[in-house]
């Protein structure tokens, strides 16, 4: 009909109209930085509650994941840099290393063995599945 085809030569001119396009870019970059954004928060939260409840093997898998997050800071400059994003997962790594060894002192002062044992358990679990990040040890 005739308004299908005023609809179409208008979506055609805009479509041809460089600044149109260009806004349309900026608009998707933002959209996707803000899910990129919404994205690496969660993963650093997801991180931290992995660590919290020693599930290091899984926490692993997620570094090992996290590793390919330059593929989409390089495609919108706007979201946070691959090494800032690192530096705060290897914080949060470093922060539950710390505690764990502060743990370990009040608990060999509280002759609290079991605790200890965990512990050190704690500690050999992310010694071992966390040794190939050499930037994260303590």
């Amino acid at each position: 009909s005739g308004a299908t085809m005023c609809a179409l030569e208008g979506a055609k001119t805009a479509l041809c109209d460089a600044g149109v396009r260009a806004r349309y870019q900026v608009m998707i970059q933002e959209l996707f930085s803000q899910d990129v954004s919404k994205a690496s928060n969660s993963l650093a939260d997801n991180l931290k509650e992995l660590l919290e409840n020693s599930r290091y093997e899984v926490a692993c898998d997620v570094l090992h994941k996290m590793s390919a997050y330059h593929l989409l800071t390089d495609m919108v400059p706007a979201i946070l840099p691959t090494n800032e994003m690192m530096a705060k997962v290897q914080e949060l790594v470093k922060g539950h290393v710390t505690t764990i060894q502060n743990n370990i002192d009040i608990h060999w002062d509280a002759r609290q063995f079991k605790k200890l044992h965990d512990d050190f358990a704690r500690l050999a679990s992310i010694d071992s599945n966390l040794s190939s990040y050499s930037s994260m040890k303590v």
